[in-house]
């Protein structure tokens, strides 16, 4: 297992990566603006953006009936805790007490205590706001102009979350865009194109799940192009996973301690029946044998999609915060809460009389602990414990933005990787962007990039930026590049 000692040091500060080419970085004054990607720029104002916790309270007004607030509170908000607080206020105010309204008073406190208690117990105590900030991948989420980007798994299509609520959605070097914006499209936490389907893309919010279906002729889509899901309880949504064939679309929630599995064309959801925490990162293998589930605990489950049965491990330092699939399905990799590593975890593809099986041990993979590098009689540290993680579909590359935390917070890491025999991943890398730019937010790659991998970054300050990885796309291979370190 290398760490970052192994890279070559980090460009100087006023130069860019502008590409690989044969694992060689190219510095430049700038990033690179390719012929045939739009030049994207997010400038959003403070007076649309801000949506706090408390957003949705500070519509309710005084004079509303206790009916109406429990019926917001349920509807809204789904919260039992919260609706019991509204019945013992307006117990609390009546002076007409009577022994039957005190002992209901009195249940009534019991069972918020045990409710409070349960929460606590198995979910994280924080606003929603807090719960995006906290669980979501992007790097600081609640500054960042851009809050989530994805590229369409079939086409040249690119969408961009922005930090006002608004998404747009680009393709090809066309510069016009499609603007989408709609009521319940509030704190946006992620975006999921749906597979198969050229128009359909899932937005994450804060109240539910914004499925809009697009008409490519329609710069501005109205309402009639939505479908709203969401569930009591099941709120904010901080991550979003398709089948690969799109027919399901997997949910997940810091609030709820269930999965919810999607049936989008019906509107119907079933929730995974489980316990450990909220739900944070999910990730539908590519093969659709395997779908990764993260709790808010140190547990994390592996469900099998032919029976829905999982396994599960839970003896790991902290939660699991980011990790990707292997193109074939048989490696996820991921990283831990607080922690300068990454592991894996390898599988075996279920056959006829063979459920699918996953290894019993997490292997540790890459080191990340900080490393200062001197060069030009100046140096740099740079290491720490990993925010979001982007895997290329030759998984060849693996892109790496550390917590805001770290040393080297404005740098990305790149890793050559290789699944095969063994999963290797060895730092080689890093991407600066312009001082102007600011941090890196969040990153991904495009599906079908030719002659190497193009990694696409969101940058705090509103850029979006494309740096073309030119090598070899070589299959399976029983060699070991480890060697040449």
């Amino acid at each position: 297992m290398l760490g970052l000692s192994v890279a070559n040091p980090p460009p100087p500060r006023g130069s860019v990566v502008r590409e690989e080419i044969n694992s060689e970085f190219i510095q430049a004054e700038s990033f690179l603006q390719p012929a045939d990607y739009p030049h994207i720029i997010v400038e959003t104002q403070d007076w649309i953006t801000g949506h706090s916790s408390d957003v949705q309270e500070a519509f309710l007004h005084p004079e509303q009936s206790t009916w109406e607030k429990l019926h917001h509170e349920w509807k809204v908000r789904g919260r039992v805790d919260g609706m019991l607080e509204i019945l013992l206020e307006r117990i609390g105010n009546d002076d007409d007490q009577q022994t039957a309204m005190t002992k209901i008073r009195s249940y009534l406190v019991n069972t918020l205590s045990l409710l409070r208690h349960l929460s606590t117990r198995f979910t994280p105590e924080l606003s929603d706001g807090d719960m995006l900030a906290s669980f979501v991948q992007t790097s600081q989420w609640r500054d960042s102009e851009i809050r989530a980007i994805a590229w369409h798994p079939d086409t040249a299509k690119i969408a961009v979350g922005a930090k006002n609520d608004i998404v747009r959605v680009y393709e090809g070097s066309s510069e016009r865009s499609i603007s989408l914006k709609h009521r319940n499209q509030k704190s946006i936490s992620c975006l999921a194109w749906r597979p198969l389907c050229k128009n359909e893309l899932a937005v994450g919010c804060l109240s539910g799940i914004v499925l809009w279906h697009l008409d490519p002729n329609i710069a501005r889509p109205s309402a009639n192009s939505v479908q709203f899901l969401s569930r009591p309880g099941h709120s904010p949504i901080v991550d979003l996973t398709w089948s690969p064939w799109g027919k399901y679309l997997a949910s997940s929630s810091p609030a709820d301690r269930a999965m919810m599995i999607w049936e989008v064309s019906r509107d119907v959801a079933t929730p995974t029946s489980q316990l450990g925490g909220g739900i944070g990162v999910i990730r539908w293998a590519p093969c659709g044998t395997h779908l990764f589930a993260a709790t808010t605990s140190s547990l994390f489950r592996v469900w099998e999609t032919r029976n829905w049965t999982c396994e599960k491990w839970s003896n790991m330092s902290n939660r699991c915060n980011c990790g990707c699939w292997s193109s074939d399905g048989q490696a996820f990799i991921f990283s831990i809460s607080g922690e300068a590593s990454i592991y894996c975890l390898r599988f075996v593809q279920p056959g006829d009389d063979v459920p699918a099986v996953g290894s019993k041990v997490c292997v540790k993979c890459v080191d990340l602990t900080p490393h200062t590098f001197t060069f030009n009689s100046q140096s740099e540290t740079v290491g720490g414990a990993v925010q979001s993680l982007a895997w290329d579909p030759t998984n060849q590359r693996l892109a790496i933005i550390l917590t805001a935390d770290s040393p080297g917070s404005e740098l990305v890491v790149i890793c050559r990787t290789r699944v095969y025999p063994t999963v290797e991943i060895v730092p080689y890398g890093f991407i600066r962007g312009p001082d102007d730019y600011g941090y890196p937010s969040c990153i991904a790659f495009q599906n079908d990039f030719k002659s190497g991998a193009l990694l696409t970054v969101g940058w705090t300050r509103g850029r979006v930026s494309y740096v073309p990885l030119y090598f070899h796309a070589s299959g399976h291979t029983q060699s070991s590049f480890l060697e040449e370190f």
